[in-house]
């Protein structure tokens, strides 16, 4: 089974969307596109943009909490807007979970 990232009640549970200020995915993606542009004039941003794959691994999903994400980085490496700059992140790059359920099966 899939997460439908799309879907209304999944919709409502993103942190990162709450994080941009946005109600739906389409809009936080428009959202999100000028929060990076904004990021890369920013000197600790971009120093944060550097490392987020480094630090917190080659995969963000639609549902990780930015806020929790931006404690996995240096504090010199981030600062108030680091939840917001991940935020970002996640909209553009994250992807829904999948839940595998697999009956019978012996390992």
């Amino acid at each position: 089974m899939t997460t439908r990232p799309g879907s209304p009640r999944i919709t409502a549970e993103l942190k990162a969307l709450r994080v941009l200020g946005s109600s739906s995915l389409s809009a936080a993606r428009r959202r999100a596109s000028a929060v990076l542009s904004e990021a890369l004039r920013c000197e600790r941003c971009a120093k944060l943009l550097g490392h987020v794959f480094d630090d917190l691994g080659s995969t963000l999903f639609l549902d990780d909490d930015p806020s929790a994400l931006a404690c996995a980085f240096d504090r010199n490496e981030r600062d108030a807007d680091a939840p917001r700059v991940l935020a970002a992140c996640i909209v553009l790059s994250g992807r829904g979970r999948v839940r595998v359920r697999v009956d019978g099966a012996r390992c």
